[in-house]
């Protein structure tokens, strides 16, 4: 009688596992493909192929050493492709034989409130 409960009890459990597992609802995460997730700008009238998605602001930047400190960037005002992305690019060019000057305090500190916090605004 005993081994005959003792079924049963692991038939209900495997039978309520099975259940569980076929009813659970499965989490997929992946990066957005940005051909086919991308916001047309509103008042873009061009016709969406590659070169809506190629950014020729930086060709030739490195050409020619800058004489005095240069910044150059690629955001959504420049490049309308990356509406809905959430990314940016910038260039900082320094002219030759100069060091990296170190950034004030407070540069610092919002670049490492940055990391730790990256959802802060402000």
């Amino acid at each position: 009688m005993a081994a005959a409960a003792m079924r049963l009890v692991q038939s209900l459990i495997i039978l309520v596992l099975a259940l569980a597992m076929a009813t659970s609802i499965r989490a997929l995460a992946s990066d957005p493909d940005i051909i086919s997730d991308f916001i047309v700008p509103p008042n873009f009238n061009g016709t969406i192929d590659g070169s809506f998605f190629t950014f020729t602001g930086f060709r030739g930047i490195f050409d020619q050493a800058p004489k005095t400190f240069k910044g150059s960037k690629a955001s959504l005002v420049e490049f309308p492709a990356l509406n809905g992305q959430n990314v940016s690019y910038a260039v900082l060019q320094f002219p030759p034989n100069t060091l990296f000057p170190p950034p004030p305090a407070r540069m610092q500190l919002d670049f490492c409130s940055f990391l730790m916090f990256p959802w802060k605004k402000g």
